[in-house]
């Protein structure tokens, strides 16, 4: 269920805000130290302990908080415009330059807060900066003039105050703009990334329907063609017209490859996107990949385990990794392959490794684009890695090929446990 507008979770800008605040509470922190040391009146350092101590405490509050309210980032703000207006009332009033960071709380309410609450604290900025120029004081060390030695003239303080006011509140929003550009590219970047997926989901279901559509049409019809070629068959051979019979024979071996083909692609293109069971298997998946693959289970060298996969998983899981597996045995002729299996926290990983011929640059470039393959023909259509890219993409994996000239192929399947039904891996 989508989060209702009114709250949000520790995103990258809200924790950034958390550690803003922490550099405040230092800052306060190192003001009651200069304000002991320069022998301040009682009142500034006792505001700026009550600062420090109020911002520390909040602070810690705030960061064990998982999920922010807007209410509850406007009332830390609103805080921190209510302290800093305390301590800089004591320390010079209206006349005080630090009041400038004010601006601060109200730039960090508009990219923080998304709701009205944000008005909350540019309202009570405003009247706290309003309220200082009822505040009545004498004399203070903003009135008072510094020879700087680099300078003709002693420079007044208020002067230097406000530079460094301005700088820090430069610095403190200049930061926070860049902060929320790095979220925005992030989100853009996610956004591209889930539009590549869905992009490659649907042509998965162009496909699926391309399939199903080419087994319903032409079943019919090679059936019809199949039977027709045994009776010319039988026809020719009571007649004793060999070369009739071995042409009729040849008719029915191409309508059983072509409905091969139909069989392979329907299979191909109906490989499940999740939804794993909970039955565990008893199988294991070199078990169930080397049961397809027949006599030719005995060129594959399987390292590695994947335990505790259900039912479901380990049909998923075979069905993405035995077009790897029947690839490779293509490639390296007779030579034998090796399938390395992984589990970390939270992926699983397949590698298939052989040691063919490879591919160059340009044919690795184009070798997951469906129907391309440099198989023979009636040896493959182009259509198994393009599956397999597909799928995992859409699970939240990726399918990753290196291939060098005369030197072999790697296939390494990356893909999230849960994708494929299991829980993480707790790391011990």
């Amino acid at each position: 269920m989508e989060r209702p507008p009114s709250t949000l979770e520790m995103t990258p800008t809200t924790v950034w805000l958390v550690g803003l605040r922490w550099g405040v509470a230092a800052t306060y922190a190192a003001a009651v130290a200069l304000a002991i040391a320069s022998d301040a009146s009682g009142p500034i350092v006792a505001a700026t302990i009550s600062a420090a101590t109020a911002t520390t405490l909040s602070n810690v509050l705030l960061g064990r908080v998982s999920v922010l309210s807007d209410r509850i980032v406007a009332g830390a703000l609103v805080l921190d415009v209510g302290l800093l207006t305390g301590v800089v009332a004591l320390t010079g009033g209206a006349s005080n330059p630090f009041a400038v960071l004010l601006i601060v709380h109200i730039a960090l309410a508009s990219v923080v807060s998304r709701s009205a609450w944000s008005w909350a604290v540019v309202i009570a900025a405003v009247i706290a900066y309003a309220s200082l120029f009822f505040v009545s004081v004498d004399s203070h060390l903003w009135h008072t003039a510094v020879d700087l030695k680099i300078v003709r003239a002693p420079i007044q303080v208020h002067l230097v105050g406000m530079w460094a006011a301005t700088a820090i509140a430069a610095i403190a929003i200049a930061a926070l703009t860049r902060q929320l550009l790095r979220v925005l590219e992030k989100q853009r970047s996610s956004l591209i990334e889930s539009e590549r997926r869905l992009e490659r989901t649907s042509h998965l279901a162009s496909l699926t329907t391309l399939a199903a559509g080419a087994a319903h049409e032409l079943g019919s019809p090679l059936t019809t063609v199949a039977v027709l070629a045994r009776e010319l068959e039988l026809q020719a051979e009571r007649e004793g017209r060999n070369s009739l019979r071995e042409d009729a024979g040849t008719i029915r071996d191409e309508v059983d490859r072509c409905r091969e083909i139909l069989e392979r692609m329907s299979v191909g293109v109906g490989i499940q996107l999740g939804g794993a069971g909970a039955e565990e298997s008893s199988d294991s998946l070199p078990d169930s990949v080397n049961e397809r693959l027949e006599a030719e289970a005995s060129r594959v060298e399987w390292e590695g385990r994947l335990e505790n996969l259900s039912a479901a998983a380990l049909g998923q899981l075979t069905q993405l990794v035995l077009p790897l597996v029947r690839n490779a045995l293509d490639a390296c002729g007779e030579d034998r392959i090796t399938v390395t299996l992984a589990e970390q926290a939270d992926r699983l990983i397949v590698e298939v490794c052989d040691h063919g011929s490879g591919m160059s640059e340009q044919v690795l470039s184009r070798s997951v684009e469906p129907f391309f393959t440099t198989k023979a023909p009636g040896r493959g259509m182009g259509l198994g890695l393009h599956l397999v890219r597909v799928v995992s993409d859409a699970m939240g994996g990726e399918l990753v090929l290196a291939s060098t000239p005369d030197s072999g192929t790697i296939a390494r399947l990356d893909l999230p446990r849960v994708s494929v039904g299991l829980q993480p891996r707790v790391a011990s």
